[in-house]
């Protein structure tokens, strides 16, 4: 909108279909400079020591990576952990990927190509967000009793509630005292549906190029619209707090 050129940093991550793709468009600054000075220099290093397992040379480039990632984000043992697991994603991915890739272009069917893609997608984004529980907790007990609560959700509740038409019955275990009321819910899964969709659109299609071929007083239109919209959502106006949004 300045006239500032900036090199994008992130590009649809959530939409990637391995953790490969999902770190070469996460924090692309971060994960290049840890490839360029941490990853090759580590792989061409122990490529040059002879008598080395395979699997020391394959596994360790990558598990190192991302441990020197979790520690460079804080010194806690939770990062610590995040790293871990990323670096392991990664050895597992690379075992496997080439063989379950050449089994589904083996079947040759278009379908069943999508379908995997989908499939990829969504692991994908489970494993992430997993990573994501022990990246935010304050610490590993936090994390593991986060994750020890997921496990306790009762589906015959959300089946029952569901059936009933019973919306409060149904939002009942995601809200909480301290935590999102039912409006608050509602609306985060309303900004993150439309989020969501811009970054599909954008996929399709420059929407920086078609916002720019507006005409001037449309254009500016939407900038006046879209900084208002950000500005209300910044404010919860019933309890006259602030909540805070990361686009």
């Amino acid at each position: 909108m300045l006239g500032y050129e900036l090199s994008e940093n992130f590009i649809r991550p959530y939409f990637s279909n391995s953790i490969q793709k999902f770190w070469n468009s996460w924090h692309i600054s971060l994960s290049s400079w840890l490839r360029d000075y941490i990853f090759f220099p580590l792989r061409r290093r122990l490529l040059r020591k002879e008598g080395l397992p395979k699997w020391v040379i394959l596994f360790s480039p990558p598990l190192i990576t991302m441990l020197v990632c979790g520690i460079w984000h804080g010194a806690n043992w939770s990062f610590v952990i995040w790293g871990i697991l990323h670096g392991c994603y990664l050895i597992i991915e690379n075992y496997y990927r080439l063989r379950a890739d050449s089994f589904v272009e083996k079947l040759g069917t278009k379908i069943i190509s999508s379908l995997y893609q989908a499939f990829q997608t969504f692991i994908t984004f489970i494993l992430v967000c997993f990573g994501w529980v022990f990246f935010r907790a304050n610490s590993i007990n936090d994390a593991f009793l986060l994750l020890r609560n997921l496990t306790s959700l009762d589906i015959k509740e959300y089946m029952a509630a569901l059936l009933a038409h019973d919306l409060n019955g149904f939002l009942k275990p995601f809200t909480f005292n301290g935590g999102l009321n039912q409006g608050d819910l509602l609306l985060s899964i309303s900004l993150i549906g439309f989020l969501l969709g811009i970054e599909a659109l954008s996929s399709r299609t420059d929407l920086n190029k078609k916002i720019d071929q507006m005409p001037i007083i449309l254009r500016w239109s939407f900038y006046v619209a879209a900084t208002f919209g950000i500005v209300l959502l910044s404010v919860d106006i019933s309890t006259k707090n602030f909540i805070y949004f990361q686009f």
